[in-house]
């Protein structure tokens, strides 16, 4: 089993959207910062319109 996810891989991300998605609101991810409001719901979105490419 793999414990991580390449964020440059559009099938690992569209895969793991909500733990990542997840991580990003508690602020454990990424490891240099966290992300602001504004890219998060960016996420959020793509998330709730399908995760189109």
């Amino acid at each position: 089993m793999r414990l991580h996810f390449d964020l440059g891989s559009y099938e690992d991300v569209s895969t793991y959207a909500d733990r990542i998605l997840d991580r990003l609101r508690r602020g454990s991810m990424p490891c240099d910062g966290v992300w602001p409001p504004e890219k998060i719901e960016i996420l959020e979105r793509w998330i709730r319109t399908g995760k189109k490419p």
